[in-house]
């Protein structure tokens, strides 16, 4: 139901949506929270004087945060070409079906790192992907089969950003990772280490926040409830620019000439306020 409120002799608001209040003393616009509208117009009526002419415009309010987040379900072909990779051999990217699930199917070539370049990422903020991976049965390797990059940006054999990775070491135990890269080649420098109970085969939230020089990751089981952030760091490496934030998305590294096979269903993307 429509509302009129004047504020003093001189503005009048009038809103036309139910959940939404506007304060007369200071003519601040108050949402409440779960109302479900994707906009909501504010009619202002401006009289400097009373003998002034009125004047009207109307005001249009959006959700700014839902317009900003981005979302891709990898369930057809046009969907798969959201994501490219980085490296230096291109990787096999396909689309897959199996039960009642649709995916797009990763596997980095034996020979080349492969990072994930999603084209609906915005820069800094939450990234959830929904992931699960398999290389229980290769040989052994401590490098890091799966590895979620953000900012990052390959110029000639040098590499830059961050990475947050899921690895297991020679006795068993099973860990989030965050790097950095250096710039020099394809050096990094560990920032911070947890230790995670992931499982293989099983689709698990991989997610990571990225704002300024802080960045925190978490990975859990997808029907579980999120915990708390598992690590926490401050990164060195920077936006490339304003108008280039470096690439953000899953991508998978081979070890001993073999290559781990990485699923993934979904990738979003939220801007994060605080």
């Amino acid at each position: 139901m429509a509302e009129e409120v004047t504020t003093g002799a001189t503005l009048t608001f009038m809103n036309d949506g139910d959940g939404i209040t506007i304060d007369p003393a200071t003519g601040a616009v108050n949402i409440l929270s779960g109302a479900e509208r994707s906009s909501i117009g504010v009619k202002v009526s401006f009289q400097a004087t009373e003998d002034a002419e009125a004047q009207e415009f109307m005001v249009a309010i959006t959700d700014l945060t839902a317009a900003k987040s981005a979302l891709t379900s990898f369930d057809d072909e046009a969907s798969l070409a959201t994501m490219n990779y980085l490296g230096y051999l291109a990787p096999e990217w396909t689309l897959v079906t199996e039960g009642e699930h649709t995916f797009g199917r990763l596997i980095p070539d034996s020979n080349s790192r492969a990072h994930g370049d999603w084209s609906r990422a915005m820069g800094d903020g939450l990234y959830r992907c929904l992931v699960r991976w398999a290389w229980d049965d290769l040989e052994y390797s401590l490098d890091r089969r799966f590895s979620f990059g953000a900012r990052v940006a390959k110029v000639g054999a040098d590499w830059f950003g961050i990475r947050v990775d899921a690895y297991e070491n020679s006795i068993g135990e099973r860990k989030l990772h965050l790097r950095e890269y250096t710039g020099e080649k394809g050096k990094t420098v560990a920032l911070a280490t947890a230790e995670v109970g992931w499982e293989h085969g099983e689709w698990q939230w991989f997610e990571v926040e990225v704002l300024g020089d802080t960045v925190k990751a978490r990975l859990y089981p997808e029907t579980s409830s999120a915990p708390d952030w598992q690590v926490t760091a401050t990164t060195s490496q920077g936006e490339l620019s304003e108008l280039e934030s470096g690439a953000f998305g899953p991508g998978g590294f081979p070890a001993l000439n073999e290559s781990p096979v990485i699923d993934v269903r979904e990738i979003s993307y939220e801007p994060v306020i605080h």
